[in-house]
């Protein structure tokens, strides 16, 4: 019978392919939280897929010059803009070099109000500026993380379950001290990781995301 890579069968194939085949050297639930702690951190950075693209949205309102961002989300991307209340739409420029953003945009006693420019990803807070003097609907291109998994759910792409299982069970015999063997399950996880990108270059032209339909 085919694989249909669920979390459980995932958890299967490691202790294979690792030698953890007990409870006693790795809990299942242990183990379920490193497999779904993989698949939602590591794999949406590694395998470029559509299934993981998505769009950061926040309302900027007067005065207010942070915003959190969601540890759901992965990475902000471009394209990025700001919609004012009669639905003009203007570009924002992102920046993650906190010095360089400072530099274009000096912090004041008193804060400059107008409608942002320019935003500053700094940890897991989004930093318009200028402050903004009105409220202005932001949206932004964005990894997110893809839903844990449950015993009987499986990845987005199947084939990201294979994946994950030679992901995970190299990290942990690295950990183990088996380097050998955590080189040997690591160097399978890249050539899986490299057809699941190539499957993805044959749907799409270009790895770019497409023109927003904002």
């Amino acid at each position: 019978m085919a694989e249909t890579w669920t979390l459980d069968e995932i958890c299967a194939k490691i202790r294979a392919i690792t030698g953890d085949g007990t409870t006693e050297d790795i809990s299942a639930d242990d183990l379920k939280d490193r497999v779904n702690d993989f698949y939602r951190n590591i794999i949406p950075l590694d395998v470029h897929s559509p299934d993981f693209e998505g769009w950061f949205e926040v309302d900027f309102t007067d005065g207010v010059g942070e915003y959190d961002v969601s540890q759901e989300y992965l990475k902000l991307e471009t394209p990025m803009r700001t919609k004012d209340s009669d639905d003009a739409m203007a570009p924002v420029t992102f920046f993650q070099d906190k010095d360089q953003f400072y530099k274009e945009f000096p912090e004041e006693a008193t804060p400059t109000e107008s409608r942002p420019q320019a935003v500053l990803l700094y940890g897991n807070q989004l930093h318009p500026r200028p402050v903004p003097d009105a409220t202005y609907s932001f949206k932004a291109a964005a990894l997110v993380k893809p839903t844990a998994l449950e015993a009987d759910t499986a990845p987005v792409d199947l084939r990201m379950g294979m994946a994950i299982a030679y992901g995970v069970g190299g990290e942990m015999e690295l950990e183990d001290g088996d380097e050998e063997n955590g080189e040997k399950l690591l160097g399978i996880y890249g050539g899986l990781v490299t057809k699941l990108n190539r499957k993805q270059n044959v749907q799409k032209a270009s790895n770019q995301r497409a023109n927003p339909r904002w």
